[in-house]
């Protein structure tokens, strides 16, 4: 130590271990929930508020399901819109729909594909209908 600082010897780099560089570059995956039946020209239909959006991806070994993983989960706004950022390389199997013990399906017009996902492609219009009737 004096006037000039104090010089400290560290050891930081380590030439024999393996270096482990991630990529968590994402791509947002977005649509919107609706009920069902409730659609007519000019009008999107009846928005779900709150329902927990889950992208998820199937483990299999030999090819035999072995467990799920939640890649990311949010909520629908109060528009009924949601948007997830997915990390570029997942693979999405399916798309997990939480509200109140509802059934959800893709909407006919829903372009939700399961798939990895890519740096170039679009997650749009992933659409989903409640089909509760009750």
């Amino acid at each position: 130590s004096g006037i000039n600082g104090t010089t400290v010897y560290l050891r930081h780099l380590q030439f024999e271990e393996p270096l482990y560089l991630y990529d968590d570059t994402s791509v947002p995956f977005s649509g919107k929930v609706f009920v069902a039946d409730t659609r007519y020209p000019g009008a999107d239909g009846c928005m779900i508020p709150n329902v927990k959006v889950c992208l998820v991806q199937e483990r299999k070994i030999g090819g035999v399901l072995k467990t799920n993983e939640t890649l990311v989960c949010g909520e629908t706004g109060p528009d009924g819109t949601y948007s997830l950022s997915v990390i570029i390389g997942s693979r999405v199997d399916h798309v997990e729909l939480i509200y109140h013990g509802h059934e959800f399906i893709p909407s006919p017009e829903s372009e939700f594909e399961s798939g990895r996902v890519t740096k170039d492609s679009y997650y749009a219009n992933n659409d989903f209908m409640d089909i509760e009737k009750a």
